[in-house]
């Protein structure tokens, strides 16, 4: 993606930090469950690319066998969503569980019609769809004993492109400190490490034959034939370096699939235009002076903070996020050639506090309460 609109200031890519930052990420997944003492995590896969990334962390960090991924399509759901969370589930060895939440929907319409009489369908039937998903969400954790991974970004968080009570329920929020642009970066990476794990097995065993695990294999299996089985069926998953997350994922349009031909980019504009502004803002701390000066066109910049102020009040009800270091960032900018000669202060930060500088959920002017805001854009993408 391109960031033409602050030609001045876009936001530093990872690259070569990459690693370390998505490494980062599955250490913190991994002991954000050790902490709360769950063994096992839940997933809403909507075939979209944040529950794809957050998906493929979980596989990382517990293992497929921990990992649970519900589907929850209506009728509104593209075929190809389908298709691709069962992809990815697919690649991931993750067995997916599958519940439409369409009848439950339609009789939530149905108990609702009496005192919605004289109303038509609007954002409040769109937020019912994410609502019935985040309750069959927590059902399942609640029987199960499963920890729920929220599947939000940083974009949609500081945007209010949630629903309360819906897509963002969930006990810790892997991707809740990257913008949107940064969860494609790190899925790409993802994508990318699988294919040279690949390449590199391959090549090894050009060098050296499998024979040793074929018979080591076959051991296995003299000793205990129905383990050897399910052994070798978990050894072949591990050698399938295929990347994790199916291009049609990477390609497709941001959706939240709550209405017909709906996509992201009609409430909230391109990513790659709104992106860098809450980056200089909310990461850098930039004032909107100085934001102007660096290149934002002065009416795109108005219409994101005033969005992010109306939305300010849900930051309360965000889950816990995962944690991307400055210094891991400046590191990425300095790989780049572009590192800044001071690094600035946080948003969430004072000068005081600037050791180990973090992007979690900055916070963000808040405006008076508005009796007619709270479910103003909470269309969701996930």
């Amino acid at each position: 993606m391109s960031h033409s609109v602050l030609p001045d200031y876009p936001i530093p890519p990872f690259g070569e930090s990459c690693p370390q930052v998505y490494g980062s990420l599955v250490q913190q997944t991994r002991q954000a469950l050790e902490q709360a003492g769950f063994s096992e995590a839940l997933i809403g896969l909507s075939g979209g690319i944040d529950s794809a990334l957050v998906a493929t962390l979980a596989v990382a960090a517990l293992g497929a066998g921990r990992v649970h991924g519900l589907l929850m399509p209506a009728a509104v759901s593209s075929a190809g969503s389908v298709i691709d969370a069962c992809e990815l589930a697919d690649r991931l060895g993750i067995i997916p569980i599958t519940i439409p939440i369409e009848p439950v929907f339609a009789a939530f319409k149905e108990a609702l019609a009496p005192a919605f009489s004289g109303t038509s369908e609007d954002v409040t039937e769109e937020n019912l769809q994410a609502r019935i998903r985040g309750t069959m969400l927590m059902a399942l954790s609640n029987k199960r004993g499963w920890f729920v991974l929220n599947t939000g970004n940083l974009s949609e968080s500081l945007m209010g492109y949630g629903t309360l009570h819906g897509d963002m329920v969930g006990s810790f929020a892997p991707l809740g400190g990257l913008l949107k642009t940064q969860v494609y970066e790190l899925a790409r990476y993802a994508n990318d490490s699988a294919r040279e794990e690949e390449r590199e097995e391959e090549s090894g065993a050009a060098r050296d034959g499998d024979g040793a695990q074929e018979e080591a294999l076959r051991a296995v299996r003299d000793a205990a034939p129905g383990q050897g089985e399910e052994d070798e069926r978990a050894d072949q998953h591990a050698r399938d370096r295929r990347p994790p997350i199916p291009e049609a994922i990477l390609d497709k349009e941001p959706s939240a699939e709550l209405a017909p031909e709906q996509f992201d980019r009609d409430d909230l504009g391109p990513y790659d235009e709104i992106d860098p502004i809450l980056y200089g803002r909310f990461v850098r701390g930039r004032s909107a002076e100085q934001l102007i000066e660096e290149g934002a066109p002065p009416d795109l910049l108005r219409r994101v903070l005033d969005q992010a102020a109306r939305a300010a009040f849900k930051l309360r009800y965000e889950p816990p996020a995962a944690q991307v270091t400055a210094q891991v960032v400046l590191l990425a900018q300095a790989a780049q050639g572009s590192a800044a000669s001071q690094p600035q202060p946080l948003a969430t930060q004072s000068q005081e506090q600037q050791p180990q500088p973090q992007v979690g959920l900055p916070q963000v002017p808040q405006p008076q309460p508005q009796p007619d805001s709270a479910d103003e854009g909470e269309a969701s993408s996930r």
